[in-house]
C-alpha cells in the first residue's frame, strides 16, 4: 500500500505502462484538475511549494521542480493538474498532486 506521495512517485518512475489509462497502482488516475491560482511558499520543512486556486482549494504538487519558470512566491497561474486525494503529502498541507501543465497569468 502505498502511503505517502515518494512511493506513489516511485510508482509512477517503475510503470511498464500495462495497466490502464484510469488506474495507476490500485489508484484513480481520472482526478484532472484545470483551473487557476497563485504560488504560494511556504518555509516550513525547509521550504516548499503550494498552489492556492482562486477556489480556495490547496494543492502540494510533488514534480513542482520540473516547472522552475513558475517557482516565485505570489505568481499568478493557470494549471492542470491530476490530484491524489487518497495519499497524504509529506508536508501534510494542501491535496498530493501532479502537475501536468502550468503557464504563468499576465499581470
Amino acid at each position: 500500500m502505498i502511503k505517502n506521495v515518494s512511493q506513489l512517485f516511485q510508482r509512477f518512475k517503475k510503470s511498464s505502462g500495462k495497466q490502464s489509462c484510469n488506474e495507476q497502482g490500485g489508484y484513480k488516475t481520472d482526478h484532472i484538475v484545470t483551473t487557476t491560482g497563485t504560488v504560494v511558499y511556504n518555509m516550513a520543512y525547509l521550504g516548499y511549494y503550494n498552489i492556492l486556486s482562486d477556489d480556495g482549494i490547496q494543492y502540494t504538487p510533488f514534480n513542482f521542480q520540473q516547472f522552475p519558470s513558475v517557482l516565485r512566491n505570489n505568481m499568478r497561474i493557470q494549471f492542470t493538474l491530476q490530484t491524489f486525494p487518497q495519499v497524504q503529502s509529506i508536508h501534510q498541507t494542501g491535496t498530493a498532486s501532479r502537475l501536468i501543465n502550468v503557464h504563468q497569468l499576465s499581470k
